[in-house]
């Protein structure tokens, strides 16, 4: 069971951390704004079946692959210090490992239709780190880690023609 994902999510804003400021004697709220995260991912396969064909049929799998994730970049900014950094390197382009296990179940609503729905649990490696612009901030960790888990729930109606 091979597959092809493409995820895009726009860029967001939050508070990331605080910056000492020796002048002011006191540490500052540091915010960025990062930029679209772009990922292309594909994996193979293995799903189970349990059942008759022509009624509910549950299953079990498993998927192994990778995920190449474009460069994501950010600004960071204090704004009680009047300090910006734009387009500062956050994340370097490259590949990830994923996984993942999957339960489900199959129901065919006519000979030529069927719907599915599934859920289960999905891993990806961590994001190679760029901290060439954010070390003197004190922010070289918080990048240090791309890795997640996800649980998604998807509902797949099928065709056949």
């Amino acid at each position: 069971m091979p597959s092809v994902c493409k995820t895009m999510a726009e860029e967001g804003y939050v508070q990331v951390g605080g910056a000492f400021v020796p002048a002011l004697d006191t540490e500052l709220p540091v915010y960025g704004t990062f930029g679209d995260y772009e990922a292309l991912s594909a994996e193979f396969g293995y799903r189970h079946y349990f059942g008759t064909a022509g009624s509910a049929r549950p299953f079990l799998g498993a998927r192994i692959g990778a995920t190449r994730t474009n460069e994501i970049r950010a600004t960071f900014e204090i704004p009680d210090a009047g300090i910006t950094i734009a387009g500062a390197p956050f994340y370097d382009e490259g590949w990830s490992a994923t996984g993942g296990l999957d339960a489900g179940v199959l129901v065919p609503v006519s000979d030529a239709f069927s719907v599915t729905l599934a859920t289960g649990v999905r891993y990806t490696g961590d994001l190679k780190d760029d901290d060439s612009a954010i070390g003197g901030l004190g922010l070289a960790s918080i990048n240090d880690t791309g890795s997640r888990f996800s649980v998604p729930v998807t509902l797949t109606a099928r065709w056949d023609f």
